[in-house]
């Protein structure tokens, strides 16, 4: 994902521009030939126009802007599916695969734009190391599983008794296996020039988190937590962070309170 004349990010919102030229020029009755060309060219225009103006990444990391394009597509696809479930709505599925597709690609949008944010971001990097979460953050994670895979059941069993719609279930049983597969996953930290950049290992998304937006640093016996002026606090167990790394985190929040 560098300054190449194509890097994924680019691609990712070129091909969520073609989706949506398609979507609206066969609304509009536009021949399926004219659409695929239109497609492509505007997927070309758009990934390298990007490609050559990384500040745009910039820019939406900070304003928090990545998630836009998978939430504007996701919410009317989720209304859609849920009005098709109770025969609320007479359209066809087209719609829905085209909205699916839209959301699928702005997933690919945010992953890949934080990760280009964060790498432009971040700085020189200081320090790294690997810790996983603290005690206290496993056994919530363990609690969430839990719960969830009690909302499993209780939507199958709400599926079978009041006929809710069926892909709720499908959700349920995502939700439960991507917190089954990061609970106690360890994350590679790396402490920057102007913040905390973390990605889970073994995985290549990164997420970026600039010093100002901390509003402190704290040890305890099993962890140490850099508290968010907003949001999730960031938690590690205590034993997987050096000392040197300890004092960094510490004097770089204070230089920004």
């Amino acid at each position: 994902m560098g300054d190449g004349p194509l890097d994924l990010p680019s691609a990712a919102v070129g091909v969520y521009a073609g989706l949506l030229g398609y979507g609206v020029g066969a609304a509009l009755g536009v021949p399926r030939s004219a659409l695929i060309v239109g497609a492509l060219f505007g997927w070309l225009v758009v990934a390298l126009g990007l490609s050559q103006r990384p500040w745009v990444w910039m820019a939406l990391g900070r304003r928090r802007l990545l998630a836009a394009p998978m939430v504007v597509a996701l919410v009317p696809a989720l209304v859609l599916a849920v009005g098709l479930e109770y025969e609320a709505v007479a359209v066809p599925l087209t719609p829905v695969l085209w909205l699916v597709g839209l959301a699928l690609s702005g997933m690919v949008v945010l992953e890949a734009g934080t990760t280009r944010y964060a790498d432009r971001a971040a700085g020189e990097q200081l320090i790294s190391w690997t810790a996983t979460a603290d005690p206290a953050t496993q056994r919530r994670k363990t609690v969430s599983i839990v719960l969830g895979a009690a909302g499993f059941v209780g939507t199958f069993v709400a599926m079978l008794l009041f006929q809710i719609p069926s892909f709720l279930l499908t959700v349920s049983v995502v939700i439960v296996v991507v917190l089954a597969v990061r609970r106690g996953r360890p994350q590679t930290y790396e402490a920057c020039e102007h913040g905390l950049r973390y990605r889970d290992v073994g995985t290549a998304g990164a997420q970026f988190c600039p010093w100002t937006r901390f509003d402190d640093y704290r040890e305890t016996d099993d962890a140490i937590v850099l508290e968010r002026r907003f949001g999730v606090d960031v938690r590690m167990d205590a034993d997987a962070v050096p000392a040197e790394a300890r004092e960094m985190l510490a004097a770089s929040i204070d230089n920004v309170l």
